[in-house]
């Protein structure tokens, strides 16, 4: 999910540099056809409209013609993934189909593959060089952007119209919310709740959080930063090496996570209310006093808005309760396949 996030945030930056009175951008609308189906950005002029199905993968990508599969080869090993063109096409075939049902007639829509990693080779037949109309990096974003205003000269959508597209969109939009115990073949029962004790001696489950502390029932151990640990075994289990620093003088960060190329600063958050500007002015803070590559917030609650836009800008990746509950699940049923 991260990939995703990170490669999203990179169109996004090329995106910011299209005139804000001309282009309404939406991220990931999920509409209904006979199916639902989510676009990663809608992009909305008078002129027309543009998918964009967005990719953050690295490697060798080879589409063979006449083949609904990629092959992604990395590290020597090739591997089967979904074809990213034909997921575009068919999101244009319904995004058709929803605006025809909503009466929105006249409209041209356009579809493109946007390859976040410049790094990544993309290869085809020599007779199957006309994907590349369809299937760009990041960075030929505006490029293709300009030659689609060109094709379009002329407004096809009045101000109203677009107005109301806008807020028929909106309207139509849906979060998508699984059954996050049924997708992983979980019952309540295989949850263990809360944080464990950081008393060597008892180690119980769960600590109670009282007046900004955590307070063990069993043993009577207090701690203000008792969820730090438990944040760092999921983070192990994510393949991250995991360092604490201090309690104080931390400036900002309670981990500092590592792999063979990249260093994480994070700060996790345990809030009641939505977590606002201040984690992330400090995560950011943090992230030039330790010199790292990334910063991360995690929390067990939400973001506020002033916060989820401070990070956009400062490329800060925040992590909410849906996420930390998805990572936890996730290893949940590897041990439990493990065992």
């Amino acid at each position: 999910m991260l990939k995703g996030y990170y490669g999203e945030l990179n169109v996004a930056y090329h995106q910011s540099f299209l005139p804000e009175n001309e282009y309404y951008i939406f991220h990931g609308l999920r509409l209904m056809d006979k199916l639902a189906f989510q676009m990663d950005v809608l992009l909305k002029s008078s002129k027309f409209v543009l998918i964009i199905e967005v990719k953050n993968i690295s490697g060798r990508l080879k589409f063979e013609k006449g083949s609904d599969l990629m092959i992604r080869e990395l590290n020597n090993l090739e591997e089967g993934m979904d074809n990213p063109l034909q997921q575009v096409k068919r999101h244009h075939l319904q995004f058709n189909n929803w605006l025809k049902f909503h009466q929105f007639k006249g409209i041209p829509v356009e579809h493109l593959v946007v390859i976040s990693k410049t790094s990544t080779i993309i290869e085809t037949n020599p007779d199957n060089q006309q994907i590349f109309q369809k299937i760009i990096y990041a960075e030929s974003l505006l490029d293709k952007i300009r030659n689609l205003e060109e094709k379009y000269q002329k407004p096809r959508i009045t101000k109203n119209t677009l107005t109301h597209l806008s807020e028929t969109l909106l309207k139509a939009h849906h979060i998508y919310i699984p059954d996050i115990l049924q997708k992983y073949n979980l019952s309540q029962s295989d949850l263990i709740p809360g944080v464990q004790c950081t008393n060597s001696k008892c180690k119980c489950y769960p600590m109670e959080y009282i007046s900004a502390s955590w307070r063990c029932d069993t043993c009577k151990e207090t701690s203000k930063t008792a969820h730090i640990p438990t944040v760092s075994i999921l983070l192990k289990a994510r393949g991250y090496k995991v360092q604490l620093t201090s309690t104080t003088g931390d400036y900002g960060a309670d981990l500092i996570l590592s792999t063979d190329s990249t260093t994480i600063v994070v700060q996790a958050k345990r809030y009641q209310n939505t977590v606002g500007l201040k984690a992330v002015q400090e995560i950011v803070s943090a992230k030039g006093y330790y010199g790292a590559d990334e910063c991360w917030v995690i929390t067990n609650s939400y973001f506020t808005e002033p916060a989820l836009n401070l990070a956009e800008s400062n490329n800060v990746v925040l992590i909410d309760r849906d996420q930390l509950i998805e990572w936890m699940l996730e290893d949940k049923q590897g041990a439990n396949m493990s065992g």
